[in-house]
Formats: C-alpha cells, structure tokens, sequence
C-alpha cells in the first residue's frame, strides 16, 4: 500500500505545476512584458519628440527651395518691412534688412513676387506674381528679421548694390502636441541673382 501512495504522488508530481512554480513563472513573464511595453512607449515618445524637427527641417527646405530658384531667375531685389498690403523698401543709407522681400522677375517693377513674415500668425507668407491670395510657406517662424542683403564678405548692405547676396534666415520652434516638446531649427541660405548686370 505505501509502495502504490508514493507512485501516485510521484506520477502526481511530474503531470502538473506547484503554485509556487506558477507564480514565479508568472512573475517571470510579467517582468519581460512590461520591460518590453516600457521599450515600445520609450520609442513611440521619442519618435513624436523628433516628429516636430523633422516637420521643421521639411518646411524650411520647401520654402527656401522655391525662395532660391525665384531669386536667382530674378532682375532685381527689393528689402524692406511690410504686411499683407503694406510695403515699405529700406532707405538708400539704412541696412538693407527688413521682413519683406520683394522679387522683380523683370523690369516692370508694377509685377513683383512678394514674400512677407507676418507677426500675428508667425507665418512666412507669400504672394505669388500677379496673385492675391496668400500661401503661407513656413509656420511657427521665431525671428522678425527674416530677409537681408549682404557683400561676398557677409556684411549687411546700407544700400542696393547689383551683386548683393540675399541672406534668408529662418528660426522655427514647433511644440509637438503629443508630446509636449518644443524642437528648434534654424535655417541660413544665401542666393544671389544669375544675371547680376
């Protein structure tokens, strides 16, 4: 009779699990879960942190790409400060900085393209060749200052000289809205017109 007790609890033993062995496997188990949950919400944060910088970088590029072929096909450049339908170009003596810029694809200074940062909206906005209606380009823009004309050495201009290079600086901070992080980006380029007379 003892013989037949300990074969049951030995064939007993072998088929099923402890609670103990149970639990500890469970807690096991539940340790690579939640470090592996703690990796995917680790990634998905820094991933909209860096979604934010990514749209910066794209909308600078698309503005000054557009800005850059405009200019170098343009006759002439015009700097000033102005609004959606208000221009005032910078003086003969003044800096040629401004918030505005005006492009003449010829002569006839009635046609112009004309790029503008609007303080109100912080927009770089645009208003194509004979158009009226405003495109914006680029949003989120941080500095008032967006448009200057400087000499081959970099130096601002206090006047209009035909081979002055046109310095665009964009910075831009745009907050992601789910994560709550503010990246900055800015941009320089420099362009200069083709066909400097």
């Amino acid at each position: 009779m003892k013989a037949t007790r300990s074969a049951d609890r030995s064939q007993r033993g072998s088929s099923g699990y402890t609670l103990v062995e149970a639990m500890v496997s469970s807690a096991v188990l539940l340790l690579i879960v939640s470090a592996v949950l703690t990796c995917h919400v680790t990634g998905l944060r820094f991933n909209l942190a860096i979604q934010s910088h990514i749209q910066n970088v794209q909308t600078a590029r698309e503005a000054l790409s557009c800005m850059s072929e405009e200019v170098q096909s343009a006759n002439s450049l015009q700097v000033g400060t102005g609004t959606a339908t208000l221009f005032v170009p910078a003086g003969a003596t003044n800096l040629q900085v401004g918030n505005a810029l005006r492009i003449y694809p010829t002569t006839n200074t009635a046609q112009f393209i004309y790029y503008y940062y609007d303080a109100g909206t912080s927009n770089l906005d645009k208003i194509p060749l004979s158009g009226t209606n405003i495109v914006t380009l680029a949003t989120a823009i941080t500095n008032s200052t967006v448009f200057s004309l400087r000499n081959f050495a970099g130096t601002v201009l206090t006047n209009t000289q035909n081979n002055a290079a046109l310095n665009v600086s964009l910075q831009m901070s745009i907050v992601s809205p789910f994560a709550g992080v503010s990246a900055g980006y800015q941009a320089n380029a420099q362009m200069t017109r083709r066909n400097i007379l």
